[in-house]
Order: structure tokens, then C-alpha cells, then sequence
């Protein structure tokens, strides 16, 4: 079982870079929690946002 409350933080962290427009660790971040947690939809898409954001 992963540890919740890490990727709780991963994704915190991730919404946290995403804001301050650092698309590329937001994305890196998610993709930390995605690792840890493969089936959490709402990562995948947070990553998507941040990949789709970068490539604008």
C-alpha cells in the first residue's frame, strides 16, 4: 500500500508549482505521485494540465 499522506503531499507540492507557473517540476511532481499511486485519475490529470500548459 503507498504511503497517502506522501502523495498527498507529491500533489500539494505539484498544485503548488503549477500556480507559480513552473509547469516542468509541477509535472515532475506528479509524476513522483503517479509512481506511487498508478490508478489516482485526479494525478493524471493534474500531469496532463501541467504537460498541456508546457506545451503552449
Amino acid at each position: 500500500m503507498a504511503d497517502t499522506s506522501r502523495i498527498e503531499e507529491l500533489k500539494a507540492e505539484g498544485n503548488s508549482l503549477h500556480s507559480q507557473k513552473k509547469y516542468r517540476e509541477a509535472y515532475d511532481k506528479f509524476t513522483e505521485a503517479i509512481q506511487l499511486a498508478p490508478d489516482n485519475a485526479i494525478l493524471h490529470c493534474n500531469r496532463a494540465a501541467a504537460s498541456m500548459t508546457m506545451n503552449n
